[in-house]
């Protein structure tokens, strides 16, 4: 049961990081890269569908998220040991920072990628100074996210790091369990 246990834990933090590190370098690029994509899709049809891929990462980071915490949690209960506290700061920041991008920061990113591209749209009720500071803006929170991102991915690394590599640390004998005014 205990490389079960070891093995769901790895699983999962490869799972994260895996899916992490293709829709980074991989899927997302090749919407505004790819000469196919792009000939197809042209903006902001590219940035729009690109939008909506990232509403379901986000909701991929939510699943792995909990995943891993359910994994620790269960980890904890059942061997007794002591929880790693890194482990748990390493997924409650990464669970914590894609909760902020995915209900925060993302809607910030469509809302200005609206206004940049209303013409596209067809809205025509934009003020002149909203639809001239849309790019600046969009640019703004698009840096923000990508370096959210990639802490992200070094905080997974660090995780699958410590899966791969547990620390054997010493059983929880709760209280209780030793009573020195009794001598044993």
């Amino acid at each position: 049961m205990l490389a079960a246990i070891k093995f769901a834990g790895v699983f999962i933090a490869a799972l994260w990081l895996g899916g992490s590190i293709f829709f980074t370098f991989v899927a997302a690029p090749a919407f505004f890269s790819d000469p196919d994509i792009t000939r197809l899709l042209p903006a902001p049809y590219n940035g729009e569908i690109a939008q909506e891929m990232l509403k379901r990462f986000y909701v991929f980071h939510y699943v792995c998220g909990v995943l891993a915490i359910l994994h620790l949690g269960f980890d904890w209960i059942y061997t007794g040991k002591t929880m790693q506290k890194l482990n748990l700061w390493l997924v409650l920041g990464v669970f914590g920072m894609a909760l902020i991008a995915g209900k925060w920061m993302h809607p910030k990113l469509y809302e200005q990628h609206k206004i940049k591209y209303s013409e596209q749209y067809g809205v025509k009720n934009i003020s002149p100074e909203l639809k001239e500071a849309a790019p600046r803006s969009f640019s703004t929170w698009h840096g923000i996210s990508q370096s959210a991102n990639l802490l992200m991915l070094l905080a997974l690394c660090g995780y699958l790091w410590q899966m791969m590599h547990p620390k054997e640390g010493p059983k929880y004998l709760g209280s209780g369990k030793f009573n020195i005014d009794k001598g044993y």
